[in-house]
């Protein structure tokens, strides 16, 4: 495999640090598109890429390596390879193949591009994730996916309007690095998420839905991304 990516990508990240962990990087075919996790047990650090990444180069993987590094070990930092990883993220849409599971959310994804983008955002794949109320979306940009809550496949309309919305948003402005942070929601950004209809009121009866949706015990705060 390549584990020593691990070692060479942590080395650059901390250059005064001696790497004293065993480590272990799989080729996983339970990721879609170009999706990666981290694991950290005990002294042990376990990376976990999907197969596409196998014929990418090197230095974008070290950069991945870095980026998911940095967040474990909780260091705000800009390295060359990260710079690479990010400009490959931020263009891998291009090449991957788009799926659609819902008649509902490509109809609704056509209206919402039609009336705020000029028809002109590319379609990613979308479908629906779990009953999940503390993550009502979120865009996966390696795999080019938005993903929507089943609590929504029955909302108002223009609930779910509002939060594919969001999400379409993350798609077109896509993330920014400042003082080693991601940076997810821009000015730029939010004045998007300003021009949709009554979007404070919606953010607002889009938590008493939800609260309504869910026995009382099982209820928690709402988020999408």
């Amino acid at each position: 495999m390549h584990e020593h990516l691990i070692q060479q990508a942590f080395k650059d990240l901390f250059p005064d640090k001696e790497f004293t962990y065993t480590h272990s990087l799989n080729y996983s075919g339970r990721f879609n598109g170009f999706n990666a996790n981290i694991k950290m047990r005990w002294n042990h650090i376990e990376i976990n890429m999907s197969r596409q990444w196998e014929t990418i180069s090197d230095e974008i993987k070290i950069g991945l390596i870095q980026s998911l590094l940095a967040k474990i070990f909780r260091k705000k930092i800009m390295t060359t390879n990260i710079d690479l990883y990010t400009k490959f993220l931020k263009n891998v849409h291009i090449a991957l193949p788009k799926e659609s599971e819902s008649e509902l959310l490509v109809d609704t994804f056509n209206k919402i591009n039609a009336q705020f983008f000029d028809s002109l955002l590319e379609q990613p794949s979308l479908r629906w994730g779990t009953f999940s109320t503390r993550k009502l979306g979120h865009y996966e940009y390696g795999s080019d996916t938005i993903v929507l809550s089943k609590y929504l496949e029955n909302a108002p309309e223009e609930m779910l309007e509002y939060v594919l919305y969001h999400e379409m948003l993350h798609k077109k402005h896509k993330f920014s690095h400042k003082n080693g942070r991601s940076l997810h929601h821009s000015t730029a950004f939010r004045n998007d998420e300003a021009r949709f209809p009554r979007a404070e009121e919606l953010d607002k009866e889009i938590s008493r839905y939800i609260g309504r949706s869910m026995p009382k015990k099982s209820f928690s705060f709402f988020r999408f991304f």
